[in-house]
């Protein structure tokens, strides 16, 4: 008998471990109760603003990951980016320069390759385009103190007032004045521990076009002042400041309800530019050179800045349905798109500095800081 019972128990441990090996992984849409492992230790929940860390300089960089490093999740894609940047201060630098840079990007090889990460059930990613801006320049309006909780009130005035209107593909940079000194989590500065973040609002309920309910947003200090040096080794303000913006960008796309704790692309060491941190590379971009930062390909498995040879897929620039113009303002809506909502519970949870073993290399990467106001 103890025999038999010890021959059904090999034959049944031999099924289990054949169909393993077989059955293809489908990752699980990311909940808040969920954490991310890395050889059996919780390092991360991934939600809240983030960041992007400023680089010490004492600090060479890691030598770069290799292999497919990000997962599919059951998130959402801005599959077409709908930019629409916000100048928050008078005194916000290179506002039309900034302007021209997310037009060119936009509509750029730095895109075409993104297609890679095209998830099923949704449109794939195209090149985008820029549909307005906005210009906060009221001294009873802008303040020189704040916390994420407090641009995300920000944004609800702008929503109710109609200064600008989201739609499924929006992403909205928001861009600062120098005076401007903003907390990630009540206790982390800008230029001081991070350079930039991004983050997502549940929007459900406003009843915006299309049942829209998720905005994506990013937080971009000057790159002056304390960030010089820490978010770009270069000796022109403007080229790091292109190259967070890039960071930032990117990541919008590829993973833009994480502040909900909705992931779509995701790893052990973060987005999609986490991997890639600080290492920039030039691109002529409509007979401008731009500082970009480059991002991480599974399929190339290293950090890209293009991909010659990625079919060039344009967006088609929807019709302006609704135009709000106060001020400086202008907003345009898009074309329908499958939205996701979610609501959170706020914690706060610090990435940190690791070493990450892996069975292809190692290396050791500067983790972002994950944080949500309370």
């Amino acid at each position: 008998m103890m025999l038999e019972r010890k021959l059904l128990l090999a034959l049944a441990v031999g099924i289990i471990v054949q169909a393993a090996a077989t059955v293809k992984f489908e990752p699980p849409l990311y909940t808040l109760e969920q954490d991310i492992l890395v050889d059996g230790e919780d390092v991360e929940k991934p939600f809240g603003p983030q960041t992007l860390p400023m680089h010490d300089s004492t600090i060479p960089l890691g030598p770069g990951f290799s292999g497919k490093q990000l997962v599919q999740y059951n998130g959402p894609l801005l599959s077409s980016v709908n930019v629409f940047p916000i100048f928050y201060g008078k005194n916000t630098a290179y506002m039309p320069r900034l302007m021209k840079f997310y037009k060119d990007i936009t509509n750029s090889p730095h895109l075409d390759w993104l297609t890679e990460y095209n998830v099923p059930h949704q449109p794939g990613i195209t090149r985008g385009f820029v549909s307005g801006s906005h210009w906060e320049n009221s001294t009873t309006t802008v303040q020189t103190q704040l916390q994420d909780t407090d641009i995300q009130k920000y944004i609800h005035g702008l929503i109710t007032s109609r200064k600008i209107i989201p739609t499924a593909n929006s992403y909205f940079p928001i861009h600062f004045d120098p005076a401007v000194n903003i907390l990630a989590g009540n206790q982390i500065q800008s230029c001081v521990s991070w350079c930039a973040y991004h983050s997502t609002m549940n929007v459900t309920g406003y009843n915006l076009p299309g049942n829209v309910s998720i905005l994506s947003y990013g937080v971009i200090p000057d790159q002056g002042g304390g960030c010089r040096g820490g978010c770009g080794a270069d000796s022109d303000t403007f080229n790091n400041l292109c190259s967070v913006s890039s960071h930032e960008l990117v990541e919008s796309i590829t993973d833009p309800a994480v502040g909900l704790g909705l992931l779509t692309w995701y790893g052990p060491n973060g987005e999609i530019g986490d991997l890639c941190n600080h290492v920039h590379a030039k691109m002529n971009i409509s007979g401008t050179v731009y500082t970009v930062q480059k991002e991480y390909s599974n399929a190339a498995g290293g950090c890209v800045a293009s991909v010659p040879g990625s079919p060039v897929r344009n967006v088609v620039t929807p019709t302006t349905t609704s135009t709000a113009r106060l001020g400086k303002t202008t907003a345009a809506t898009t074309s329908r798109k499958r939205a996701f909502s979610s609501t959170v519970s706020k914690r706060s949870s610090t990435k940190r500095t690791t070493t990450t073993r892996r069975r292809s290399s190692s290396s050791t990467t500067t983790r972002k800081t994950s944080t949500t106001s309370k």
